[in-house]
Formats: C-alpha cells, structure tokens, sequence
C-alpha cells in the first residue's frame, strides 16, 4: 500500500463520517419543534448574527432568558460590545435526541 492509496482511505474515511454526521443534524433539524425553531430565528435575525454573536439580548422582554449576553472589547478602537448568544435553553429542543 502506498502513501498515496492512505491517504485516500483517510479521506474517505473521514469523509465518511463527516457525511453521516451531517445526516443525522439534518434529520434532527426535520424533525424539531418549529415553534422554537422560528422563535430563535426570530431572536437572531441571521446566521451571522449568530456566528459572530451579534444576538441583542433584552432582560426585560418575555424570550430574555434565550440569550446569554456578555460584553468583548474591539481591538481596534478599545470600546466595549455587546455580544448576544441563544443558551442551551434555547437550542435543547431543536438539537436534542428523539
């Protein structure tokens, strides 16, 4: 077996079960609670909102509690920022196992 024939088995291989992962998160996504799956998206407005957690939080709104707010510090101008992400309350019933 040559180097290049494992390096091919290692890709497929992981390949493999990348794309098995995959289709278990999208199965789970098919079959979540839409009411809470629009209600995060409701909170998040975008998937880069999310991804940078840009999420605004509220305390004082009655979904406060699916957003863990905290502050970063810009790098480049030294100000404070608000940073935004749903809490495990919050993403549970979509991810959780059937």
């Amino acid at each position: 077996m040559s180097l290049t024939d494992l390096w091919q088995a290692i890709v497929l291989l992981v390949g493999g079960i990348v794309s098995v992962h995959l289709f278990v998160l999208g199965v789970r996504f098919l079959q979540c609670d839409r009411n809470q799956y629009e209600l995060n998206k409701n909170l998040s407005k975008s998937i880069l909102n999310v991804l940078r957690g840009g999420i605004k939080s509220d305390p004082n709104s009655d979904h406060g509690h699916l957003v863990r707010a905290g502050l970063a510090k810009r790098l480049d101008t030294d100000e404070l920022i608000e940073q935004g992400e749903l809490t495990e309350e919050a993403l549970s019933p979509i991810l959780r196992r059937r």
